[in-house]
Formats: structure tokens, C-alpha cells, sequence
């Protein structure tokens, strides 16, 4: 395994496309991601779950091959910028995950996963999506989520999220084994 924390540039890229559509009301984005890679097709799923009370969103993956939920992300969006973190563990240390949604557009935007063994002094990028639109969610799929049950704004914070998305995708070779998870 590769360590995320070494100066290793090996990475193998993916090209693909990425369908977010609402459910319950807005309240949730179920992501469905489709790539190809040096090493096949892959296929991985995203639940985005919105929290009334502490206005947060979570973020859990599930990976085609090994379809085990993993433990999610959790965070909110400040200023057009999206943070979502998590504690996990690599070589029996403790370290956080961070997932960032950043320059966003009507039809781009990027999302890095990067990865810290100081407390959050200093992260390690280990992937890297370079998202483009290629089509918005057809009008039924929209109204399955356009009535949210909440009229928190934060509830809206993935809207710039829906629809279908090219993604050209950097990963490390091999990336951290996450709990209950093997990434791409």
C-alpha cells in the first residue's frame, strides 16, 4: 500500500461520468459514479444526507466491489466552499479526512480528498475530480426533490450538485484503506 503521507507522486487516472439526483423532498443526493481506469470500469455510489438540527450535511460511499457502507464525512458549506471531515485510522494512527467542493460554477466544479496525520496542520491531497456538466437532471427527476420538507437554505447547499457530470479523476495508485472500504 502506498502511504498518502509520502512525497509519491504514482497516481492512475479516471475518466468518467458522475448522476446526483435529489430524494426525500432535497433532503438527500444519491450520487452514482461510472469510471474507467488502467485498471477497468468502476462503479461507486454516494449518499448525501442533510441534518435539520445541525444543519450539516454526510456524505457516505459505497464501492462497487466491496459494497460495504463506509463511515461518512460530515460538515457544511461556507461561502460558495464546502468542507465535509472525518476521523479514521492508518498504520494504528489516528488521522482526519477532509472532502472539499470548491470552485464551483453552473458547470464545473472540483472535489479533492485530501488526508492528515497532525491534527489538521497539514493535509496530503490523494484525489482529485475536475468536474464539467454534461446535462441537467430531466424535469421528473427534479420534482422528486424540489418540494424540501425544510426551507433551511443550508438544505439547498448540493443543489449546484445535480446532474450528470464528466469527471477526469487523479488517484493515488493505492490509496489508504479506509474502515470498511476500498477506494479506486
Amino acid at each position: 500500500m502506498l502511504d498518502p503521507f509520502s512525497a509519491s507522486s504514482d497516481v492512475i487516472e479516471l475518466n468518467g461520468t458522475v448522476t446526483v439526483r435529489p430524494v426525500w423532498g432535497g433532503r438527500a443526493r444519491l450520487e452514482e459514479i461510472e469510471a474507467d481506469g488502467p485498471k477497468g470500469h468502476w462503479e461507486g455510489l454516494s449518499l448525501f444526507l442533510y441534518n435539520p438540527q445541525s444543519h450539516q450535511w454526510s456524505q457516505s460511499f459505497l464501492n462497487s466491489k466491496i459494497a460495504v457502507l463506509s463511515g461518512g464525512l460530515v460538515g457544511e458549506f461556507h461561502d460558495g466552499r464546502g468542507e465535509l471531515y472525518a476521523h479514521d485510522t492508518f498504520h494504528d494512527k489516528s488521522i482526519f479526512v477532509r472532502g472539499v467542493w470548491s470552485e464551483i460554477t453552473p458547470n464545473s466544479h472540483r472535489y479533492t480528498e485530501s488526508y492528515s496525520n497532525d491534527g489538521g496542520k497539514t493535509w496530503f491531497m490523494s484525489f482529485d475530480a475536475h468536474k464539467t456538466r454534461e446535462k441537467d437532471l430531466p424535469p421528473s427527476d427534479m420534482a422528486a426533490g424540489a418540494e424540501p420538507i425544510s426551507a433551511d437554505p443550508d438544505v439547498h447547499a448540493f443543489d449546484f450538485d445535480l446532474g450528470t457530470w464528466h469527471t477526469q479523476s487523479s488517484r493515488l495508485l493505492h490509496p489508504v484503506v479506509r474502515q470498511n472500504s476500498v477506494w479506486p
